[in-house]
Parts: structure tokens; C-alpha cells; sequence
């Protein structure tokens, strides 16, 4: 049965919500959620919910492979 759940950036800028089954996770790659031992988890869009922050978001690369992240603008050099 999916659960809703919520998050965000740690500045508060950026908060959505999901609606999910968590089932497989993937590590995330870049330095800082290496650090943290973030874990990803994928939804449909249809699932997803931006709440706020949709103008502070930028697109960026991820260094180890050719999708592309989202984070905020002013941030996104420090995730990679």
C-alpha cells in the first residue's frame, strides 16, 4: 500500500511530497550524500508533488553518470 512522504532541502527552499511503495533504493553519488549515506528511491512524476521552491531548482549532471539532478541553483556546484 503506498505511503506519502514528504522532504526537502536542509535551507527549507525546496519541499515536496511523494505518494510510494519504497522497494529498491540506489545510493546517491555525488561527495556530501556519499558522506551521509543518502539513499534514492524513484517514483513516477504523476506520484511526485513539487510544494515549493520550483524557481530556486537547476539542473546539473552527475559526475558518474549522464542523467541529470536537480538542486538548488546557488548549491548545485557543491554537490557534485
Amino acid at each position: 500500500m503506498p505511503q506519502t512522504y514528504s522532504g526537502g532541502c536542509q535551507c527549507g527552499k525546496v519541499r515536496y511530497e511523494v505518494e510510494m511503495d519504497i522497494g529498491e533504493v540506489i545510493a546517491c553519488n555525488c561527495s556530501r550524500c556519499g558522506r551521509l549515506g543518502t539513499l534514492l528511491a524513484f517514483a513516477p512524476a504523476s506520484q511526485f508533488k513539487l510544494l515549493s521552491g520550483d524557481a530556486d531548482l537547476a539542473a546539473t549532471k552527475t559526475r558518474k553518470s549522464s542523467s541529470s539532478v536537480r538542486f538548488i541553483g546557488s548549491l548545485a556546484a557543491s554537490h557534485r
